[in-house]
C-alpha cells in the first residue's frame, strides 16, 4: 500500500495545499531564508505533512493545535486559520503506485465547527468520507485497517498499529519497538507484535489474555475469602458443631406437652427459613464486594488513562476483553469504551446484587417478626424456660455454622474454579508454543534483512529477539550484535530507520507476502551524519517503499550528487506549509478587488 496524494482545501474547496507522493525517497526540505535573523527552519511546518497523513488515517486534529508534552500550549495562528476555512483532508492510497488501475482508497475528513463545543479542545467536529461516501469514525477505522493490513478483528487497534508506520510524537520517533504510549501494557505490546510479525491464530492470544485475567479476579476473590477465614473461623465452627450436636440431643429429649412441641416445630421452622436467608445475604455481600473490587480497578484505571492514548490504552485490567466495546469520549474511543461498558455491566450487577439483597433483608424482618411472636408465646408458658433457652441456643449457633459454612463452600468453589482457569491457561499457553516455532522462522526472516541495513548504516547488525517471562508472554527485544549499550542520537534514529525498511522489505518477502503499508516516516533526520544518510538515501531508493521525512536544506546540500527529484515538498519562510500569510494577502486582495 503506497500514499498517493494528500490534497488539503478550504470551505470553498480552494485547494491550501496539494502533494504528490513518489516511490522511494520523500523529502520534505525545509530552507533557510538567507536574511539575517530569520534563518530558522522550526516554524515552516515541515512536519506537519506528517500529521496530516496521521490525520487521515483516523487522528486527532487537536495535534496540529496543542503540544501534548507542553500544558496549555496552542498555535493560535493554525486555530484561527482552520476556524475561518474548516479544512478538508484527502488522503489518497493505492495498491500499486505504479499503476493507474490499481485498487484505492480515498480518505477524506472534513473539519466543521462544533456548536456544543465547551473548550478549544472540541472546538471542531470531523466528518468522514470514504471513496465520497460518509461514514462513522468506528466504519472509518474499520476500512483502514482492513485496506492496510488485511485485518478486520478488534485488537489490535488500527491506532495502535499506525505509529510503527506513522512516527509524529518524539515517543515514537525514539522508540524502536516499543512506541506507544508509555503506560502500554506488556500485554498489549504481546497481541501487536504478534500481529506484526503474522502469528497464525491471534484468537488463542486473546483467549489467554481473557483467561489470564479471570485467574486474576479469581485469585483476587480467593484470597478476600481466604482473609475472612484465617481468623479460625473453621476451628471455631467445628466446636460449635459439637457443641450443637449435645444441645440438640439435650433437646430432644427434653419433655415437653404436645401443644408445645407443635408451636416449637413452628419456631424451628422460621428459625431454619431465617438461616437460609441470612446464608443468601451473607453470599450476595461476598458477591458485591467482589464487583465493587473490579469496579475499583475498572474506575482507577479509567481515570489513569492518557487523553492521547485513547486508541493505545486498556482501558481496562478489562483491556484486554476483546468482546466489549469501548467509549471514553471520542479521545480515548477503544481502550475506554471496553473500560465504560465493564464499568456499566459491573454497575449493572451491583445494583442487581443491592435489590436482591434489599429483598431479602425486609424478608429477614418480617420472619425475625414472626419468630419473636412465636418465642414469645413458647416463652409465657414459664415451666418452659429452659427448654426455650436451649432452643435459643441451638438457633443461635445454627445460624453461626451456616454462615461460616456458606463462606467455606464459597471458598471452596472458587478455589475450584481458579484451578480450571489455570488449566485452561496452561492449555493455551501450550497451544500457542507449538506456533511459536513457525514465528520465530519468520523473524528470522525479518532479521535477515534488519540486520542487513543497520549493518550498512551503523556498522553494527541489529536483530530481534524472543524474549518469554515465566508465564511465557512473547515480547520482542533489539539487540546488537556486539552488545554495545551505548547508542547515540543519530546511530539510533539509523537502527529505528533500519527497522522500519527491514519491515517493508519483510513484508514483501515472497515467503511471507503480507498485506501492509510500505509507506514509513520519521523525523529527526538532520542528527543522523551526512554520510550514513547519504548511505540510508541510497539504500531507501533500493526498496519497494516509500520513506517520508522532514530536513533542512544545509543538511541536504552536503550531501554528494544529492538528487532533488527526491524532494516532494520544499517549505520556507515565504511558503510555510498552510501557507497561512500568503492566504491572508490573497483573500484581503480578493476582497478589495471586488469592492473595487
Amino acid at each position: 500500500m503506497y500514499l498517493k496524494y494528500l490534497t488539503i482545501t478550504n470551505k470553498d474547496v480552494d485547494i491550501i495545499r496539494h502533494v504528490e507522493f513518489k516511490k522511494g525517497i520523500n523529502i520534505i526540505k525545509g530552507e533557510e531564508s538567507g536574511e539575517i535573523g530569520k534563518n530558522n527552519t522550526n516554524s515552516l511546518g515541515k512536519t506537519t505533512l506528517l500529521r496530516c497523513i496521521d490525520f487521515c488515517l483516523g487522528g486527532k486534529w487537536n495535534a496540529f493545535i496543542f503540544d501534548k508534552e507542553i500544558k496549555g500550549s496552542k498555535n493560535n495562528t493554525v486555530f484561527n486559520f482552520f476556524k475561518q476555512n474548516l479544512p478538508s483532508f484527502e488522503l489518497l492510497i493505492v495498491k500499486n503506485i505504479d499503476s493507474n488501475i490499481s485498487s484505492s482508497l480515498k480518505i477524506k475528513r472534513e473539519l466543521n465547527l462544533n456548536l456544543k463545543a465547551k473548550s478549544d479542545n472540541s472546538y471542531f467536529s470531523i466528518v468522514n468520507y470514504i471513496n465520497d461516501q460518509q461514514v462513522t469514525d468506528h466504519y472509518l477505522s474499520d476500512t483502514i485497517k482492513k485496506f492496510l493490513f488485511g485485518f478486520e478483528s478488534e485488537k489490535p487497534t488500527l491506532r495502535q498499529l499506525l505509529p510503527k508506520f506513522i512516527r509524529t510524537s518524539d515517543h515514537q520517533v525514539s522508540n524502536i519497538i516499543k512506541y506507544l504510549h508509555p503506560s502500554t501494557s506488556a500485554f498489549e505490546y504481546e497481541v501487536l507484535h504478534l500481529f506484526l510479525f503474522d502469528f497464525n491464530n491471534m484468537k488463542l492470544i486473546h483467549d489467554r489474555i481473557l483467561k489470564e485475567h479471570e485467574i486474576i479476579l479469581k485469585t483476587q476473590e480467593a484470597k478476600s475469602l481466604e482473609n475472612l477465614l484465617s481468623s479460625g473461623k473453621r476451628e471455631i465452627n467445628d466446636v460449635k458443631k459439637i457443641e450443637l450436636s449435645e444441645l440438640q440431643s439435650k433437646y430432644d429429649n427434653y419433655q415437653i406437652s404436645k401443644e408445645y412441641e407443635r408451636e416449637n416445630d413452628e419456631l424451628n421452622l422460621v428459625q431454619e427459613k431465617i438461616n437460609i436467608n441470612k446464608a443468601n445475604i451473607t453470599s450476595l455481600y461476598l458477591d458485591k464486594d467482589v464487583w465493587e473490587k473490579r469496579l475499583l480497578e475498572a474506575t482507577t484505571k479509567i481515570d489513569s488513562i492518557d487523553v492521547e492514548t485513547i486508541d493505545y490504552m486498556y482501558k481496562e485490567a478489562n483491556i484486554y476483553n476483546i468482546d466489549i466495546q469501548k467509549k471514553f469520549e471520542e479521545t480515548v474511543k477503544f481502550h475506554a469504551q471496553m473500560l465504560d461498558n465493564e464499568i456499566e455491566f459491573i454497575n449493572k450487577s451491583i445494583q442487581k446484587n443491592i435489590t436482591l439483597i434489599n429483598d431479602l433483608e425486609h424478608k429477614h424482618i418480617l420472619l425475625a417478626d414472626e419468630y419473636s411472636e412465636l418465642l414469645r408465646k413458647l416463652g409465657s408458658s414459664g415451666s418452659l424456660a429452659e427448654y426455650t433457652r436451649i432452643g435459643n441456643q441451638i438457633n443461635s449457633l445454627t445460624k453461626d455454622i451456616a454462615e461460616t459454612e456458606s463462606l467455606i463452600n464459597q471458598h471452596q468453589r472458587t478455589i475450584t474454579e481458579l484451578s480450571e482457569y489455570k488449566i485452561e491457561f496452561d492449555r493455551l499457553t501450550i497451544e500457542i508454543q507449538k506456533l511459536l516455532d513457525s514465528m520465530r522462522r519468520k523473524i528470522a526472516i525479518f532479521n535477515r534483512y534488519f540486520s542487513e541495513y543497520s549493518k550498512n548504516l551503523t556498522d553494527n547488525a541489529y536483530y530481534l529477539t524472543i524474549d518469554q517471562d515465566k508465564n511465557n508472554h512473547f515480547n520482542l527485544v533489539p539487540r546488537s550484535e556486539n552488545e554495545d549499550s551505548h547508542v547515540g542520537d543519530g546511530r539510533k534514529q539509523s537502527v529505528i530507520i533500519s527497522f522500519d525498511l527491514a519491515y517493508v522489505s519483510f513484508s514483501n518477502d515472497a515467503a511471507i507476502n503480507l498485506v501492509r503499508p510500505h509507506f514509513f516516516t520519521q523525523d529527526k533526520i538532520e542528527i543522523i551524519d551526512v554520510n550514513i544518510l547519504n548511505k540510508l538515501i541510497n539504500l531507501v531508493n533500493g526498496v519497494d517503499c516509500q520513506f517520508i521525512f522532514p530536513i533542512i536544506s544545509d543538511k541536504l546540500n552536503t550531501l554528494p550528487n544529492f538528487d532533488e527529484n527526491n524532494v516532494i515538498l520544499t517549505l520556507s519562510e515565504n511558503n510555510k506549509f498552510f501557507n497561512i500569510e500568503n492566504y491572508k494577502a490573497t483573500i484581503d486582495n480578493s476582497t478589495i478587488d471586488s469592492v473595487a
